[in-house]
């Protein structure tokens, strides 16, 4: 293991060992994500495998500094001891909220990292049978939806139902 990651171990084991639940440490696996271009990392916890994961986005991660680093590692790993103590409750609540002090930190939610020349293209989807001419589109999200399961879409303008072959991807 590279320095690196013990540096990210470390700040993991110090929020397990801060909640009181150091059995947690070595149940807690980390990873990069080069798609996260609006979120420095987020956090789960799986009961079924009474396992966590915390995903590091790859092209914010340098672009923050060690203290941002570190707080959103604490900040994720605190989402895990609380889905470990607790189950399913409420992201940002009271539990995690204390889980962050319990690590000495300020319960926030976001950073101000410069995300410039790394945005993620916003594709959309124009309608061609739109009664309002080129104003009708579908997001990816939903255009998606209709690829995996078939669904009608309902245009973002005018709300008429639309399908998969009544759709063309907006230059």
């Amino acid at each position: 293991m590279n320095e690196f990651n013990k540096q990210i171990r470390a700040w993991i084991d110090k929020a397990c060992d801060d909640n009181g639940v150091p059995e947690l440490k070595h149940k807690i696996d980390f990873e990069f994500n080069g798609k996260f271009t609006r979120r420095l990392g987020d956090a789960r916890y799986r009961q079924k495998t009474k396992r966590g994961l915390i995903r590091l986005s790859t092209p914010l991660w340098p672009r923050a500094t060690e203290a941002e680093q570190r707080d959103t590692v604490i900040h994720e790993a605190c989402h895990v001891v609380v889905g470990y103590k607790y189950g399913n409750v409420q992201s940002h609540g009271k539990e995690w909220k204390q889980a962050m002090w319990n690590c000495g930190l300020e319960a926030e939610r976001t950073h101000c990292l410069d995300r410039t020349g790394i945005a993620r293209k916003q594709v959309r989807w124009m309608v061609s049978e739109c009664p309002k001419a080129k104003k009708c589109s579908v997001n990816q999200k939903d255009f998606n939806g209709v690829l995996k399961a078939g669904k009608l879409l309902h245009c973002t303008a005018c709300g008429i139902k639309v399908d998969f072959h009544s759709v063309e991807e907006q230059d």
